[in-house]
């Protein structure tokens, strides 16, 4: 078993280097983007550089979580390699565990890029405290990955996946105070955007990097985001097939949706008070 889980971890890492998909995902286009809203928001929305280097950094988890790790963990079920990968002893949370881990390590690569350039090329306002900032960063990463992989273990062929992908892609983007801060957002869209986790690594950034004022207290978003990490991981083990024929699955698809479940008592706390 621990060979095999050896051999696969070099597999990944090899394969992530050259996988044109996930580099491009992974670091050109959240690193486009972020060159783009760096000139265009600096001069449309000068308050943009309050939540640039968070905003950005969290940019850069969705793009890879939903659209860099899904797909593959797709194809491996149904061509096969999944199958090869339990004859051969890999063991069942490095199947998924150990593409999460290396997107988690990519990822603070590019947040670390963003947090060094943005004040130096966009006048954004600097980290004030990059210890719990990295803390943060590893956290909320770890929560998207975890959904991109859920969303790659329970969706039957790539097109679903880009569905549910997109589902939390875009309202992230436009709700989660990733271009503006939460209390700009509309009061209509406030409930909706505290079903996102991008809201929660955003409100923990702001809070605890920025020492800004938020929404949700920054302590507890943080600790949502690692709840809901942990429960997104135990869920794709549970809802983990083997093949098209859900050989080795213990839950079947649906309960995935319960992912949400941390976020959703939250949302309904803040409606109620």
């Amino acid at each position: 078993m621990i060979a095999g889980l050896v051999e696969h971890t070099k597999v990944e890492l090899r394969t992530g280097v050259r996988d044109r998909s996930l580099l491009l995902m992974t670091y050109l286009f959240p690193l486009g983007f972020y060159g783009f809203l760096g000139v265009f928001m600096t001069e449309l929305n000068p308050l943009f550089t309050e939540v640039m280097i968070p905003g950005m950094a969290v940019f850069a988890m969705l793009a890879a979580a939903m659209f860099g790790l899904p797909s593959p963990l797709i194809t491996a079920r149904t061509t096969g390699v999944l199958r090869s990968y339990r004859i051969n002893g890999v063991p069942t949370g490095a199947v998924f565990g150990v593409p999460a881990a290396t997107t988690v390590a990519h990822l603070m690569i590019v947040s670390a890029i963003i947090t060094i350039s943005a004040p130096l090329i966009f006048d954004a306002d600097p980290v004030a405290n990059l210890g719990v900032f990295a803390l943060i960063l590893v956290v909320a990463a770890t929560a998207h990955v975890a959904l991109g992989a859920l969303i790659g273990v329970v969706s039957g062929n790539e097109r679903i996946a880009v569905l549910w992908s997109q589902l939390l892609f875009l309202p992230s983007v436009l709700l989660a105070g990733i271009i503006v801060p939460l209390e700009q957002i509309p009061d209509l869209f406030q409930p909706l955007s505290l079903l996102l986790p991008a809201t929660y690594a955003m409100e923990a950034a702001r809070g605890l990097a920025l020492g800004a004022e938020t929404t949700v207290a920054p302590w507890l978003a943080l600790g949502v985001l690692a709840i809901g990490a942990v429960l997104a991981f135990v869920l794709t083990r549970l809802c983990y097939a083997w093949d098209e024929h859900g050989a080795g699955r213990r839950l079947h698809p649906a309960f995935g949706a319960l992912a949400i479940l941390p976020y959703a008592v939250v949302a309904i706390g803040v409606a109620m008070s």
